[in-house]
């Protein structure tokens, strides 16, 4: 809806800085039976001032501009300080405006924002700047140059991650991701408003996150999974696994897992391995025989219904 202000009078005008605003009316001339619709300007609130044309008559009729904006902080060009307070727009060329509120939408633009405008030419905010009561904001490309657009056409998008190689990912930024779990990769991920696009069963924590498919890929060629531990554990080149010694449950050691160990690790026939100390001495603790029915017997009474069922055990295994 365009409005416009009186700024010089003339016989027959209203009084100076007088608001008309376009309206529709009917033709009093039908055409095929119907009245035609056609747009006028009037007097704000009454209908006894008509005037047609506006836009013909410059020196009389100036086009209000609604402001869409609130001007919510400033820097000093020299000091680089911030303020806050309200703001005498007559000195703005001491200053540099660094936040703007849309007030259409209530949105908040800063400097150093990444945005995109009318035209989809995206960048961050590097300028805001007053035209004729309309905010407008400069971003810079740094493959297509600067562009300018009005707050009204602005579309700011929040930084969502940081991916693994140091990339801030924002929404609608594609990315690639490769699982702890299994090292595989997912490509050309599309970064949601939210979170990640990741399937929904999982999270950010099952994933590590790169801005380019050849530095997942880098990741998996250093990070390949050499071996599961027998608790469940990937280990990959660098870890640390603890080996026992199968024939006689005996505790060996930890080791360092190196390539030579994909597949399987060295002493694979021989020892069992797992992913912790803790892990190794309760598999040796369930599994080594190291009771004798005596020992049994002192802990549970010789009329004991238990006792008689490990006897019974006993001698199945002595006799196989």
């Amino acid at each position: 809806m365009k409005k416009y202000k009186l700024i010089k009078t003339y016989p027959g005008s209203p009084k100076l800085s007088t608001e008309i605003i376009e309206t529709q009316i009917n033709s009093l001339c039908p055409v095929n039976e119907c009245y035609i619709n056609r747009k006028t300007f009037m007097l704000i609130g009454y209908d006894s001032f008509e005037i047609k044309n506006p836009e013909n008559y410059p020196e009389f009729w100036e086009k209000v501009v609604e402001k869409d904006y609130e001007i919510l902080c400033i820097k000093h060009k020299k000091s680089k300080c911030f303020y806050r307070n309200s703001i005498d727009l007559r000195n703005l060329n001491l200053y540099d405006i660094h936040s703007v509120k849309r007030l259409s939408d209530g949105k908040v633009f800063n400097i150093g924002d990444n945005a995109t405008t009318a035209l989809n030419n995206y960048g961050p905010i590097t300028a805001f700047e007053i035209e004729s009561n309309v905010m407008y904001i400069r971003t810079n490309n740094s493959s297509k140059g600067t562009f300018s657009c009005n707050i009204k056409d602005l579309k700011v998008f929040k930084k969502l991650f940081t991916t693994e190689d140091g990339v801030d990912i924002f929404e609608g930024d594609l990315y690639h991701a490769v699982t702890k779990k299994n090292n595989k990769m997912l490509i050309n991920l599309n970064a949601e408003k939210e979170a990640p696009n990741f399937p929904p069963i999982w999270s950010m924590k099952d994933f590590i996150c790169f801005s380019y498919r050849k530095k997942a890929q880098e990741y998996i060629d250093n990070h390949e999974i050499l071996f599961s531990t027998a608790d469940g554990v990937d280990i990959f080149e660098g870890d640390k696994y603890h080996s026992v010694i199968l024939y006689n449950l005996q505790y060996k050691g930890w080791f360092e897992a190196q390539k030579i160990n994909k597949g399987k690790y060295t002493d694979a026939k021989s020892c069992i391995v797992f992913s912790t100390k803790k892990e190794a001495k309760q598999y040796i603790l369930m599994n080594k025989p190291c009771l004798s029915l005596k020992d049994v017997g002192n802990i549970i009474s010789f009329e004991s219904y238990y006792f008689k069922e490990i006897k019974l055990l006993v001698k199945k295994k002595l006799k196989g």
